[in-house]
């Protein structure tokens, strides 16, 4: 069984390979100039994009005609195609996939070839840590549709909390909507965002000079008291001190038995900002099938 995901999902190149996950095309388009998101882009490089664009950039997810020839040679060489990707809410990508996949079974010559596509119902690293599980589940010798099936139910458990630190990305975005309840106190508050049902919500508020540790950690103890055995994903926005912070944080609240810390995507981090840090919980326990553990990766 092949799988392949999208940028979005902030993917380390180490699993990537370890793996053998394909990468969807993903694009920022800045100006009308496509710029590919499977490079990493620094986030400085965002940053004066964000400054200087005429209009605020846009990403762009892949479309069925990108994503057709690479389902076909997928299939090719290996009958069964997982496609794990980012919330269908935030990038169209899941649409495109799903498209794609029906025009490549018209064109297989294999009828007994299967391609599943997988909602993470997230995104970044809270979309990568549900790919790899699929990674995972896969390599026991689960089926396609079983595997899928067994991600579906892990991903539905997915939690999410973000918190701002400069808002003049989300402002200059045009999702200062989010923001309403706050725009008269700017200065004193910031949010912390989430994704519920597949799509961007705030959740809450903190005042500036508190911890965003503590208030994320809260977050997510106050949902989960009973300490559940968890994989963990933090991302950041140029501050990796700030992330491996909230990592002892949160490992001193749930059983963690995997983790992931990263930059931000470039994609969220252009909505997000400097000094943004993202936190991604997906909790194990009670599957229907256990998911295997990974071995920690090195470029993370």
């Amino acid at each position: 069984m092949r799988l392949l995901t999208n940028p979005a999902s902030n993917m380390p190149a180490s699993a990537l390979s370890r793996y053998d996950i394909l990468l969807a095309r993903q694009t920022i388009v800045v100006d009308q100039q496509s710029h590919d998101t499977r490079a990493d882009i620094p986030l400085a490089t965002i940053d004066r994009w964000v400054a200087t664009a005429k209009e605020f950039p846009k990403v762009l997810g892949s479309t069925s005609a990108d994503l057709v020839p690479v389902f076909l040679d997928a299939v090719e060489k290996d009958r069964d195609l997982l496609v794990v990707v980012t919330s269908r809410r935030l990038i169209q990508t899941y649409h495109s996939a799903v498209s794609a996949a029906a025009t490549v079974k018209t064109r297989v010559a294999r009828k007994d070839t299967t391609i599943q596509v997988v909602d993470t119902l997230s995104t970044d690293l809270g979309a990568a840590l549900v790919a790899i599980a699929a990674a995972e589940v896969a390599r026991t010798g689960l089926s396609a549709k079983d595997t899928a099936a067994l991600v579906d139910e892990l991903a539905a458990r997915g939690r999410a909390a973000m918190h701002v630190q400069n808002m003049s990305h989300t402002l200059k975005s045009g999702r200062a909507s989010l923001l309403k309840a706050w725009m008269t106190s700017i200065l004193q508050v910031r949010p912390i965002m989430g994704i519920a049902d597949g799509d961007l919500r705030v959740l809450g508020r903190i005042r500036e000079k508190d911890d965003p540790v503590v208030a994320l950690a809260d977050h997510f103890s106050e949902r989960m008291p009973d300490r559940p055995r968890v994989w963990l994903g933090i991302a950041h926005g140029g501050d990796p001190s700030l992330a491996a912070r909230c990592k002892q944080e949160m490992e001193g609240r749930f059983d963690v038995a995997f983790s992931l810390v990263r930059p931000l995507s470039s994609s969220l981090y252009l909505y997000l900002g400097p000094g943004a840090l993202a936190v991604f919980v997906l909790p194990i326990e009670g599957l229907s099938r256990p998911i295997p553990t990974p071995a920690p990766l090195l470029d993370v």
